[in-house]
Order: C-alpha cells, then sequence, then structure tokens
C-alpha cells in the first residue's frame, strides 16, 4: 500500500468515526412518531416583546415557566409574555444573572457575576 491510500484511509475512518459518534444524538433530537412539520420554531427580539438583549441562560422549571437569566435579572415567559422579576435580595450582589438550575421543589437557583446567588420559588427569593 502507498502513503496516499494511507492517508485516504485514516481520512475515511475520521469520517465514519465522527458520523457515527454524532449519529445517536440526532435519534433523540426529534419525536421520531410526529412529521417534521409538527415543531414550530419562533424566536424573539426586542421588538417582540424581549425585555433583554443579551440571554446568560435559559431553563424551564416544573410548572412550565421558561426563566431567562439576562444582563437585567431573571425574566419568566409563560409562552405569550415575558415578565421581568426583579430580584429583591441582598445577598445576589448585581443584577446580572450568569447562570439558572433548577431547584428539587421545583423552584430555581441562580448565580450572578458578582459572585452573588439565591433561589426563587414563585412567591419570595432566598439565600439557601
Amino acid at each position: 500500500m502507498n502513503a496516499g491510500s494511507s492517508e485516504g484511509c485514516t481520512s475515511l475512518k475520521r469520517w465514519l468515526g465522527a458520523i457515527l459518534w454524532l449519529w445517536p444524538l440526532s435519534l433523540v433530537a426529534l419525536d421520531p412518531g410526529k412529521s417534521v412539520f409538527q415543531f414550530n420554531c419562533q424566536n424573539w427580539t426586542r421588538q417582540s416583546g424581549l425585555p433583554a438583549d443579551k440571554i446568560n441562560d435559559v431553563i424551564q422549571t416544573n410548572d412550565g415557566y421558561l426563566w431567562l437569566a439576562t444582563q437585567h435579572g431573571l425574566i419568566r415567559f409563560d409562552g405569550l409574555e415575558f415578565k421581568v422579576v426583579p430580584i429583591n435580595l441582598a445577598q445576589a450582589g448585581s443584577e446580572e444573572v450568569r447562570k439558572l438550575y433548577k431547584a428539587n421543589e421545583g423552584g430555581l437557583w441562580f448565580a450572578n457575576n458578582d459572585g452573588g446567588y439565591g433561589g426563587y420559588d414563585g412567591r419570595i427569593f432566598c439565600s439557601r
């Protein structure tokens, strides 16, 4: 075998390896029982009501709300409208929220740029 065909085999093996590695991920991406035309993709901007330009993180809590971590704090989305939820917690530090985590009890935990953190159960903020 010459050097040119050896390089071709190595390249082919890498390409096939990448496909075989990524292929299982595509199996769970969409529900195979639904037509691709049943899925809806929508985006929101400042013009359509999104109250922030920079989204740092997104999670969905058990009650179905989507929560956005933004430079303006927490934003809750119910599928129709966005609501800014002011963070009333001294330990939180700045308003910019960097990371969101689902709480076991159904609320959420958040961390911000200044190392502050807190929790929110849908009604009140807490630091533990």
